[in-house]
């Protein structure tokens, strides 16, 4: 049994990822501000993939990683090129 199915994940992929998204920039900030130059960035628990996007576009190589296969088909759909 899945945490997350088809319809309890299609709720958090579009009612909750504003929380992400607003959290996005910070992790950014952070991970660029590191003294240690990162290049790849696992995101654990991804979720949707709000946060994998963000990454991406950020310039980060980021792998998305979830248990739910529900949650991470919203994560592909979002960050294709994570």
């Amino acid at each position: 049994m899945h945490l997350y199915g088809p319809d309890l994940a299609r709720v958090q992929a579009e009612a909750f990822g504003e929380i992400a998204e607003r959290a996005s920039p910070a992790w950014v900030a952070l991970l660029r501000a590191s003294t240690v130059t990162v290049r790849r960035v696992y995101d654990l628990g991804c979720g949707a993939g709000v946060t994998t996007a963000a990454l991406v576009a950020a310039g980060f190589d980021t792998t998305g990683v979830d248990r739910s296969p529900d949650l991470l088909a919203f994560a592909r759909q979002r960050a294709p090129r994570a």
